[in-house]
């Protein structure tokens, strides 16, 4: 018997060895941000005006806290009990196209959701749509152009699944909006997953932009959070600020 247990003894340990590496395998993934709001301005000046002297935004800078994903999903009504694996963590102000996040040795899997948090203070770029050499800077509040920028309120983190964009609350999970999908995605040993997080229209169903009238309350030409006005106009079609787009890079 004693020769019959050191075989089982060594073929468990073998495949206890095997199951071992297939846990620790892991994968690399990019996240990628990019701007699509800065579309030909020969096609913007051809738009008919849907308000009083428009301005149409052409960048944005934000400070992104934090990126994080999860093999869970986030669903309407679900607490926040996922395992999140973190991304890339940032403090500095930037163009949204200056953000690359990479993260390297991510457990392999499919992944269903998408964690980020925002400082709440950034700023909105802008031209005029009848002049565009005549440009707009202002600094914005992420819980509304209202409220003071000089407020370091807390701004409620963004989770991204297929079911759209959500925030958390008291009752779990809620979508604030449906169209702002990601998909599941893999990570692959030996394969590059890029993820494209793109600032844009892309989601829609019109390419025509979202426009605004600035009202400077104050009349000192600069736009003040808390005094001047904001007045947004959307397209019918435009449903989302933010898409999604996954590729895979093989080795060669």
């Amino acid at each position: 018997m004693e020769p019959v247990r050191k075989q089982f003894i060594y073929a468990f340990s073998i495949l206890f060895l095997m199951s071992c590496d297939k846990d620790e395998q892991t994968a690399s993934l990019i996240v990628d941000c990019v701007n699509q709001m800065d579309l030909p301005k020969s096609v913007m000046l051809s738009l008919e005006p849907a308000v009083d002297n428009p301005w149409i935004t052409d960048n944005m800078k934000f400070t992104i806290l934090d990126i994080a994903v999860s093999q869970g999903l986030v669903e309407e009504g679900n607490p926040d009990d996922l395992t999140w694996y973190n991304v890339g963590v940032n403090n500095q102000l930037k163009f949204w196209n200056e953000y690359t996040f990479f993260a390297e040795k991510l457990p392999v899997g499919t992944y269903r959701s998408l964690r980020v948090n925002f400082r709440n203070v950034w700023y909105r770029y802008a031209y005029l749509q009848s002049d565009p050499s005549v440009r707009f800077e202002g600094m914005e509040n992420m819980l509304g152009w209202f409220r003071s920028c000089s407020e370091e309120a807390p701004v409620p983190t963004n989770y991204f699944s297929s079911g759209g964009n959500h925030q958390l609350g008291d009752q779990g999970f809620f979508v604030v909006n449906e169209h702002e999908k990601i998909d599941l995605f893999s990570l692959e040993e030996g394969v590059l997953t890029r993820l494209y997080w793109i600032l844009g229209q892309e989601g829609s169903d019109t390419l025509d932009p979202c426009t605004f009238t600035w009202y400077d309350e104050n009349n000192n030409g600069v736009c003040d959070c808390d005094q001047d006005r904001l007045d947004f106009y959307c397209p019918p079609g435009w449903h989302s600020m933010f898409d999604f787009r996954v590729e895979y890079e093989e080795p060669e």
